[in-house]
């Protein structure tokens, strides 16, 4: 899972941060725009923010941070990137 791998800066990391669909530029200085943001479950994005200039609400207009079953901790942490993991 590890590797050099793009994260468009949301992780210290080059772990794949799992986005739903990503959508590549074709060519240097395009902007990556397309594509689905959205985090998948496996994610190392999910609860891995912090409050620092974090907004209420995501993106989407969810709330933000929000607990996830998945995880089971019962504390709401934020994650990184524009969407908070539903």
């Amino acid at each position: 899972m590890g590797g050099t791998v793009e994260t468009l800066s949301l992780t210290e990391t080059t772990i794949n941060p799992l986005f739903v669909s990503r959508n590549p530029a074709t060519s240097i200085g395009d902007p990556k725009t397309g594509g689905n943001y959205r985090l998948q479950s496996g994610s190392n994005c999910i609860d891995t923010g912090d409050a620092s200039n974090a907004p209420a609400d995501d993106i989407a207009g969810n709330p933000r941070p929000t607990d996830i079953a998945e995880k089971g901790d019962g504390v709401d942490e934020y994650d990184k990137g524009a969407y908070e993991y539903q």
